[in-house]
């Protein structure tokens, strides 16, 4: 019981003071427990600073007694802001009339327009690249040859209806002929390894 009373008249001392301090200071209960707030921080740079960005693609070549690497780099550089009102905090609004409109059907119109600028058929030309990737696909090449083996192969993605293409490619894993199937003088496969080599 002593020990109780002996608490209690501690915690009612320090009570005390505590009123009493806060009397003195001139502070009301409200305003000692009002939150205290502060303004954000926000993250700026030093002048004149940069962050850089490098991508590289390197495949190697088979030349003998060479190590020789053929790469293709992206560099990119940002300058960093030194102020807060250089930050764009809208949030971005994205057009995705793009993305919906780069499918297959667009990459060939695209090839079959290039391939068509050096004199030849670029229909044919590009019936015969994708019957030549039927028949020998590239997927041994590395990197490169998977990339070109996907974008000429139409079965490689969900059918949109590219009804030549896909028997272009049939004809080729069936091993026909395609030189003799579609009007095109050039390959453009043995130029892709000829230019290639070359490097």
């Amino acid at each position: 019981m002593m020990s109780c009373t002996n608490m209690n008249s501690k915690f009612l001392f320090f009570c005390l003071i505590g009123l009493n301090l806060d009397f003195v200071l001139g502070k009301t209960l409200d305003e000692q427990f009002q939150i205290v707030s502060r303004d954000k921080r926000y993250l700026t740079y030093t002048y004149g600073s940069a962050i850089g960005m490098f991508l590289a693609f390197a495949v190697p070549l088979e030349i003998p007694d060479r190590d020789v690497l053929f790469s293709y780099n992206f560099e990119a550089n940002y300058n960093l802001p030194t102020n807060l009102s250089q930050y764009d905090l809208t949030p971005p609004i994205l057009d995705r009339s793009f993305f919906e409109s780069f499918n297959r059907t667009y990459l060939y119109q695209l090839l079959q327009k290039n391939m068509g600028s050096f004199g030849d058929n670029g229909r044919d030309c590009l019936l015969s690249t994708i019957c030549e990737v039927g028949r020998s696909p590239l997927t041994h090449n590395g990197l490169i040859g998977h990339f070109i083996h996907v974008m000429l192969s139409p079965s490689s993605s969900l059918s949109e209806g590219l009804k030549e293409e896909e028997e272009a490619e049939q004809k080729g894993r069936d091993l026909e002929d395609c030189s003799k199937l579609y009007n095109c003088s050039r390959n453009f496969l043995d130029d892709i390894s000829e230019w290639a080599y070359e490097i």
